[in-house]
């Protein structure tokens, strides 16, 4: 059966989550268990909509390549999971 791509915002939170799950710093295991859970709840959906392991993994893989140049900084993927939004806010440019 056809099937829809899934959406980038979907894929970088596959990959965000993966990283997490494999133990980048400034996550406690409490985090990275609720982080593996999400991941789960994510790869489940694509799978129950006809997407299979490979494909998913390919996809994933291809949207690393095609952002590695648009990176996160550490800094700001470490406050995004202490919710340190001004310092978020400071590195976009905002006036806040």
């Amino acid at each position: 059966r056809h099937r829809a791509k899934p959406s980038k915002e979907v894929l970088s939170q596959i990959d965000t989550y993966s990283a997490q799950v494999q133990g980048l710093k400034g996550i406690d295991e409490d985090g990275k268990m609720k982080c593996m859970v999400k991941l789960q709840e994510l790869w489940s959906s694509l799978l129950n909509k006809g997407h299979t392991e490979d494909e998913i993994a390919n996809m994933v893989q291809e949207y690393q390549y095609c952002n590695s140049q648009n990176l996160m900084p550490d800094l700001i993927a470490e406050a995004f999971f202490k919710k340190d939004t001004q310092t978020i806010l400071d590195w976009l440019g905002s006036p806040v």
